[in-house]
């Protein structure tokens, strides 16, 4: 009976490590790959804002003006403004609001028209969809609104104008259910050179009515849906039933060809020793 040279030894047993090692990484490399690159994240939604009524007279001693027997003028609330028991006006909510708590800045959008007239002194002025934009300090905004152009009851030209300069307090804020309340009250508003037509200009740099309003924020969702997959690196790889992906094409089927290739050597070199 023959033995095995030193050499045919050496050589099974470099065949059969190569053989582990490259098996080996066969199998794990693309695992290894996909926990690597398979991260989570929550998925976010953004808050939604919602405003309540905005509660403002424009100016007192304008509204005495119009209510007073020597100008029998009128004030018409539509769609969907008011008028108050106080005499105030009340703007309904607009879904176009933004506001941002953590920068305390936003825009705060509301609907409803108002409209002044006086058949007996000839003018009719409308003041709707006004816009309060808060600054970037939280402090300072600017009340826009759409007004008319010209107090003649002929001309129906609008255009949007600031309206006046704000000073925003601290709002109070409230939390009930998920949802954060910010109110303003009593703001103070200085009107502006923009304001029109010329028979409301004349009020330019005196103090407008205070102004209060609200805004509620709904706290986003905690990712409802589950976690959101990510893969910065690169392509996530698939492996959801836990066994090893293959890629004839790629690194999986380099490795298995030389995987063959050695185990067919390992089976030559074993069969040459046991012949000798």
């Amino acid at each position: 009976m023959s033995h095995p040279s030193l050499f045919s030894r050496r050589a099974l047993a470099a065949a059969t490590s190569i053989t582990i090692v490259i098996g080996g990484a066969a199998t794990v490399a693309p695992a290894a790959i996909a926990q690597q690159t398979q991260t989570t994240v929550p998925a976010a939604d953004p808050a939604t804002v919602v405003t309540t009524d905005l509660n403002w007279g424009f100016k007192e001693s304008w509204r005495s003006y119009l209510a007073s027997s020597w100008t029998k003028g009128t004030t018409q609330a539509s769609a969907g403004a008011s008028v108050n028991e106080d005499g105030n006006f009340s703007f309904p909510q607009s879904a176009e609001s933004t506001y941002d708590p953590a920068g305390g800045k936003g825009e705060i959008r509301f609907g409803g028209r108002i409209t002044f007239a006086s058949e007996l002194h000839g003018f009719s002025i409308v003041l709707e969809n006004p816009t309060i934009r808060i600054g970037e300090d939280g402090q300072t905004g600017v009340l826009s609104a759409d007004l008319s152009e010209l107090a003649d009851p002929g001309q129906e030209g609008i255009s949007r104008v600031d309206v006046a300069s704000l000073v925003l307090p601290t709002p109070d804020v409230s939390e009930q259910e998920g949802e954060k309340t910010y109110t303003w009250t009593a703001v103070e508003g200085v009107f502006l050179d923009t304001l029109q037509p010329k028979e409301l200009n004349r009020y330019a740099k005196q103090s407008s009515d205070p102004l209060s309003f609200a805004v509620t924020v709904k706290d986003a969702p905690t990712n409802p849906g589950g976690e959101t997959p990510t893969n910065p690196g690169g392509e996530t790889p698939t492996n959801p039933g836990g066994e090893t992906p293959t890629n004839p094409g790629g690194k999986s089927g380099f490795f298995s060809r030389i995987l063959d290739l050695l185990r067919q050597l390992t089976a030559s070199v074993g069969g040459w020793i046991t012949s000798s």
